[in-house]
């Protein structure tokens, strides 16, 4: 395998080994496509499932008929926790994904509720974004760059309550930034030496 085959399997196989549910391979295809710190979705860069699947050597399969992306086997996850876990994406990378996906343009603002169910179903990996980011950035060693993300991505009241929404169609408007960070266990963000005075008044 070339360095970018590999790196590439890696990430596959860390986000299978990481993800905080089995993905869908609409969404594995999506977040694939991301580049960390640039809010664009190139639909020509997305991999297709041969792709996907081929790259890993046989420890990822595809079943067709729930659309879910899992391990060959039992085995795939200790064997990758015990001989190959640091040289797969950390909990950082997962979530600085997340969170560059949120920042893509679509989620702004809340959708009308008419235009919901088109904007979920067109940004497939946005379900997974909204409810898990969090998870992965509470996983993460300390990381200046990932908390400022946190604080740029939510610092717009539109996004927040897009966010909001992905989460809950009944969500709870007009949530601050503080709020947030409370509600997803994020406080330290705010508290760190790591938060510069610039970010802190974006709340």
């Amino acid at each position: 395998m070339t360095p970018s085959d590999l790196k590439f399997a890696r990430r596959i196989l860390g986000w299978v080994l990481h993800a905080q549910r089995i993905l869908k391979m609409p969404e594995l295809q999506e977040l694939l496509a991301i580049e960390i710190g640039i809010a664009s979705l190139n639909r020509q860069d997305t991999s297709s499932a041969e792709e996907i699947i081929s790259s890993c050597g046989g420890f990822v399969v595809y079943d067709l008929d729930n659309d879910l992306v899992t391990f060959s086997h039992e085995t795939v996850r200790p064997f990758l926790e015990k001989n190959d876990v640091i040289f797969l994406p950390s909990h950082s990378v997962f979530g600085k994904t997340c969170l560059t996906y949120l920042q893509l343009s679509p989620f702004d603002n809340p959708s009308a509720y008419k235009d919901y169910d088109k904007r979920k179903n067109e940004f497939v990996f946005s379900d997974y974004a909204a409810k898990f980011w969090a998870s992965h950035v509470l996983q993460s060693e300390r990381d200046v760059e990932l908390e400022t993300m946190t604080l740029e991505a939510f610092s717009a009241d539109g996004r927040r309550e897009a966010m909001g929404q992905l989460c809950n169609l009944y969500y709870t408007k007009n949530k601050s930034l503080f709020h947030l960070l409370i509600e997803r266990g994020l406080t330290s963000i705010f508290t760190s030496p790591f938060s510069s005075d610039e970010a802190i008044e974006r709340m």
